[in-house]
Protein backbone atom coordinates (compact mmCIF):
# COMPACT_ATOMS: atom_id res chain seq x y z
CA UNK A 1 0.00 0.00 0.00
CA UNK A 2 1.27 3.42 -0.93
CA UNK A 3 1.13 6.25 0.95
CA UNK A 4 -0.05 9.41 0.21
CA UNK A 5 1.60 12.47 0.31
CA UNK A 6 0.32 15.66 1.56
CA UNK A 7 0.73 18.65 -0.07
CA UNK A 8 3.59 21.32 0.30
CA UNK A 9 1.90 23.79 3.11
CA UNK A 10 1.13 26.58 0.54
CA UNK A 11 -0.38 24.39 -1.62
CA UNK A 12 -3.46 23.78 0.60
CA UNK A 13 -4.28 27.52 1.10
CA UNK A 14 -4.50 28.01 -2.97
CA UNK A 15 -8.72 29.01 -3.00
CA UNK A 16 -8.77 30.25 -0.01
CA UNK A 17 -8.37 34.21 -0.89
CA UNK A 18 -10.85 33.87 -3.47
CA UNK A 19 -13.25 32.47 -1.19
CA UNK A 20 -13.27 34.86 1.29
CA UNK A 21 -13.31 37.74 -1.65
CA UNK A 22 -16.21 36.25 -2.44
CA UNK A 23 -17.86 36.25 0.24
CA UNK A 24 -16.85 39.69 0.97
CA UNK A 25 -17.48 41.25 -2.33
CA UNK A 26 -21.68 42.20 -1.60
CA UNK A 27 -20.77 43.99 1.56
CA UNK A 28 -18.29 46.24 -0.17
CA UNK A 29 -20.52 46.65 -2.97
CA UNK A 30 -23.17 47.97 -0.56
CA UNK A 31 -20.61 50.15 1.62
CA UNK A 32 -19.59 51.52 -2.08
CA UNK A 33 -22.55 52.29 -3.62
CA UNK A 34 -24.80 53.64 -0.38
CA UNK A 35 -22.93 56.69 0.52
CA UNK A 36 -22.71 57.35 -3.03
CA UNK A 37 -26.50 57.48 -3.43
CA UNK A 38 -27.14 59.10 0.11
CA UNK A 39 -24.66 61.99 -1.20
CA UNK A 40 -26.29 62.17 -4.63
CA UNK A 41 -29.73 62.79 -2.14
CA UNK A 42 -28.19 65.15 -0.37
CA UNK A 43 -26.84 67.31 -3.62
CA UNK A 44 -30.46 66.96 -4.75
CA UNK A 45 -32.01 68.57 -1.21
CA UNK A 46 -29.27 71.10 -1.13
CA UNK A 47 -30.27 72.30 -4.72
CA UNK A 48 -33.16 72.45 -4.11
CA UNK A 49 -32.93 74.11 -1.12
CA UNK A 50 -30.83 76.82 -2.58
CA UNK A 51 -33.25 77.17 -5.49
CA UNK A 52 -36.23 78.10 -3.07
CA UNK A 53 -33.60 80.51 -0.89
CA UNK A 54 -32.77 82.29 -3.84
CA UNK A 55 -36.47 83.02 -5.09
CA UNK A 56 -37.94 83.92 -1.68
CA UNK A 57 -34.81 86.30 -1.24
CA UNK A 58 -36.02 87.47 -4.67
CA UNK A 59 -39.46 87.75 -3.70
CA UNK A 60 -38.97 89.75 -0.20
CA UNK A 61 -37.10 92.09 -1.64
CA UNK A 62 -40.00 93.04 -4.34
CA UNK A 63 -40.37 96.50 -3.89
CA UNK A 64 -44.01 97.79 -2.09
CA UNK A 65 -45.08 99.35 -5.24
CA UNK A 66 -45.01 96.44 -7.10
CA UNK A 67 -46.48 93.78 -4.70
CA UNK A 68 -49.82 95.94 -4.12
CA UNK A 69 -50.66 96.62 -7.75
CA UNK A 70 -52.61 93.48 -8.96
CA UNK A 71 -50.85 93.92 -12.21
CA UNK A 72 -47.27 93.57 -11.33
CA UNK A 73 -47.40 91.17 -8.27
CA UNK A 74 -48.38 88.15 -10.78
CA UNK A 75 -45.58 88.97 -12.66
CA UNK A 76 -43.11 88.84 -9.72
CA UNK A 77 -43.92 85.57 -8.46
CA UNK A 78 -43.31 84.54 -12.22
CA UNK A 79 -39.66 85.88 -11.90
CA UNK A 80 -39.62 84.01 -8.30
CA UNK A 81 -40.83 81.11 -10.11
CA UNK A 82 -38.39 81.37 -13.11
CA UNK A 83 -35.50 82.01 -10.49
CA UNK A 84 -36.02 78.41 -8.69
CA UNK A 85 -36.98 76.35 -12.26
CA UNK A 86 -33.58 77.65 -13.74
CA UNK A 87 -31.80 76.90 -11.09
CA UNK A 88 -33.12 73.42 -10.45
CA UNK A 89 -33.00 72.50 -14.42
CA UNK A 90 -29.65 71.10 -13.49
CA UNK A 91 -30.85 68.40 -11.44
CA UNK A 92 -32.81 66.56 -13.66
CA UNK A 93 -34.37 65.25 -11.36
CA UNK A 94 -37.02 62.54 -13.38
CA UNK A 95 -40.07 62.26 -15.63
CA UNK A 96 -42.26 64.76 -12.81
CA UNK A 97 -41.93 68.38 -13.04
CA UNK A 98 -40.91 70.27 -10.34
CA UNK A 99 -43.83 71.47 -8.10
CA UNK A 100 -42.85 74.95 -7.18
CA UNK A 101 -45.00 76.97 -4.96
CA UNK A 102 -44.88 80.47 -3.66
CA UNK A 103 -47.43 82.72 -1.47
CA UNK A 104 -47.46 85.78 0.57
CA UNK A 105 -48.79 85.08 4.22
CA UNK A 106 -50.53 81.87 3.86
CA UNK A 107 -52.23 82.67 0.35
CA UNK A 108 -51.36 83.45 -3.11
CA UNK A 109 -49.51 86.88 -3.96
CA UNK A 110 -52.48 88.94 -5.17
CA UNK A 111 -51.78 92.74 -4.85
CA UNK A 112 -54.36 93.54 -2.46
CA UNK A 113 -52.47 93.28 1.36
CA UNK A 114 -48.96 93.33 1.56
CA UNK A 115 -47.36 90.14 2.96
CA UNK A 116 -45.55 90.05 6.52
CA UNK A 117 -43.83 86.96 5.25
CA UNK A 118 -43.25 85.28 1.76
CA UNK A 119 -42.65 81.65 1.05
CA UNK A 120 -41.01 79.39 -1.60
CA UNK A 121 -41.53 75.67 -1.96
CA UNK A 122 -40.29 73.17 -3.83
CA UNK A 123 -41.19 69.20 -4.72
CA UNK A 124 -38.93 67.05 -6.33
CA UNK A 125 -38.52 63.42 -6.96
CA UNK A 126 -35.39 61.97 -7.89
CA UNK A 127 -35.39 59.49 -9.60
CA UNK A 128 -33.20 56.14 -10.26
CA UNK A 129 -31.77 53.12 -9.55
CA UNK A 130 -33.34 52.85 -5.81
CA UNK A 131 -36.63 54.61 -6.70
CA UNK A 132 -38.71 54.66 -3.76
CA UNK A 133 -41.92 52.81 -4.90
CA UNK A 134 -40.67 52.83 -8.12
CA UNK A 135 -41.90 56.52 -8.74
CA UNK A 136 -38.84 58.18 -7.35
CA UNK A 137 -37.43 59.46 -3.78
CA UNK A 138 -39.20 62.52 -2.88
CA UNK A 139 -37.57 65.31 -1.82
CA UNK A 140 -39.63 68.72 -0.54
CA UNK A 141 -37.87 72.04 0.66
CA UNK A 142 -40.06 74.78 1.99
CA UNK A 143 -38.06 78.33 2.79
CA UNK A 144 -39.83 81.55 4.67
CA UNK A 145 -38.54 84.94 4.65
CA UNK A 146 -39.66 88.04 5.97
CA UNK A 147 -40.67 90.50 3.74
CA UNK A 148 -38.35 93.29 3.54
CA UNK A 149 -40.06 95.35 0.18
CA UNK A 150 -38.45 98.69 -0.65
CA UNK A 151 -40.21 101.60 -1.11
Amino acid sequence: MKRQRLPAKGARQLGVAAVEFAVLLPLLIVLITAPLFFGRVLWHYTVAQKAAHDGARYLATVSEAELRTAALAPAAVAVARDIVAAELADLNPGPTPPNISVLCDTSLCGGVVLPTNVRVGVQIEMSGPFAYAGDGWPIMVEVQMRYMGTK
